[in-house]
C-alpha cells in the first residue's frame, strides 16, 4: 500500500469570471463526502474564500480504485483509545485530607500525569510511571477548600501495545512477535468534597425566670454560634423569627440547608488536546511466521 495515497481524495477547477455566471465542473475520483471551497482573486492579488458546503458522491462500484483509501476507511485505522480505571480511597474528602487514587493502567510500561479540575481551574500536573509488567499505581494528592463541594481527577496514560493481528489470520488475537503500535489511555472520577468546614451550629434558649409566656409579652433568648469543629464563632448574623408550628405544618413548609445554594455542584470545565488520536496505522501486511501465545491460542 502506498503512504503516498492514504490521503484525502480531492478534485479541483478553476474558472475566469465574465459579464455572466461562469460555471466550474469539479470530476471527483471516487465516492464519498467533499467539502467545497470557493476562492475568488482580483488582479492585484487579494483573495476571498467563501463558507464551505458539503456534497456527498455515491460511487457506484461500490470501493475506489485499488491502491487508494477513502478517508472514511483512514479513520477506522486510527490509533484506539483505552479506558483508565480511577478509583479513590474513600467516596467524600475533607479539606486538608490527602486523596489516595489507585490507578489501573490497560498498558504497561506507560508513562502519565494526572490532575485536578474543578470549575474551569486545573491544578498542577502530577506525573506517574506505570512500571514493566505492573498494572497499578497510587497518586496523592492534597485536598484544597477551593474544590467544595467537589473535583475531578483525570489521568491520561502513553505507551505502546501490540498490533492487533488480522481477523481472518489470527481470530484478532495479538501475535508475540507482532509489532508495536503507539497507545494511550484516558480516565477520571469525581469526588466530593465535603461542606461541613462551611456549616454553623446554632443554639437558642430563652432566658427567662418562668415558663409562663403570653401575647405582648417580651422573650429574652441567647443565642451560641459554633463552627463545625465546635468552635465559638464571632460576629455573626442571626434572624430570629417564631412562627406556631402549627401554621407551618398546615403549609408544608421546609427549611432547606442554604449551604447548597452558597456552593452549588459545579462541572469541570476543562477540555483536553491529544495528538496521538490522530496517528493512523496502516493495516498489517500478511505474516505467515507470527506466533500467538500459547494460552490466548487455546
Amino acid at each position: 500500500l502506498d503512504i503516498n495515497k492514504v490521503i484525502y481524495s480531492y478534485a479541483s477547477s478553476s474558472v475566469e469570471s465574465k459579464a455572466e455566471p461562469a460555471t466550474c465542473k469539479l470530476i471527483p475520483v471516487m465516492g464519498g463526502t467533499y467539502n467545497v471551497h470557493v476562492k475568488v482573486y482580483d488582479d492585484y492579488g487579494g483573495w476571498h474564500e467563501s463558507s464551505s458546503s458539503t456534497i456527498y458522491v455515491s460511487d457506484p462500484k461500490g470501493e475506489p480504485e485499488k491502491g487508494v483509501v477513502s478517508y472514511n476507511q483512514l479513520k477506522m485505522w486510527k490509533v484506539p483509545s483505552d479506558s483508565v480505571v480511577v478509583m479513590p480511597d474513600k467516596k467524600s474528602y475533607e479539606p486538608g485530607d490527602t486523596a489516595v487514587f489507585t490507578i489501573r493502567s490497560p498498558i504497561s510500561p506507560a508513562s502519565g500525569v494526572g490532575y485536578v479540575g474543578c470549575h474551569g481551574v486545573k491544578g498542577d500536573p502530577i506525573p506517574f510511571v506505570i512500571l514493566e509488567g505492573k498494572t497499578t499505581v497510587e497518586v496523592k494528592v492534597p485536598v484544597k477548600k477551593d474544590w467544595i463541594p467537589g473535583f475531578y481527577f483525570r489521568a491520561v496514560l502513553c505507551g505502546q501495545s501490540k498490533r492487533e493481528a488480522p481477523a481472518k489470520k489470527l481470530d484478532g488475537k495479538a501475535p508475540l512477535n507482532a509489532p508495536l503500535r503507539p497507545s494511550y489511555a484516558v480516565g477520571q472520577v469525581r469526588v466530593e468534597v465535603t461542606r461541613e468546614c462551611y456549616k454553623l451550629d446554632v443554639k437558642v434558649a430563652p432566658c427567662m425566670e418562668t415558663d409562663d409566656v403570653g401575647p405582648g409579652k417580651t422573650i429574652n433568648s441567647s443565642v451560641v454560634v459554633t463552627d463545625y469543629a465546635g468552635n465559638p464563632v464571632s460576629g455573626v448574623e442571626v434572624c430570629l423569627v417564631m412562627v406556631d408550628e402549627a401554621i407551618l405544618s398546615l403549609c408544608g413548609h421546609q427549611l432547606t440547608n442554604p449551604l447548597s445554594i452558597f456552593y452549588p455542584e459545579r462541572s469541570q470545565g476543562l477540555s483536553e488536546s491529544r495528538n496521538r488520536n490522530h496517528i493512523f496505522l496502516l493495516p498489517l501486511p500478511d505474516q505467515k511466521d507470527m506466533e500467538i501465545p500459547e494460552e490466548e491460542a487455546s
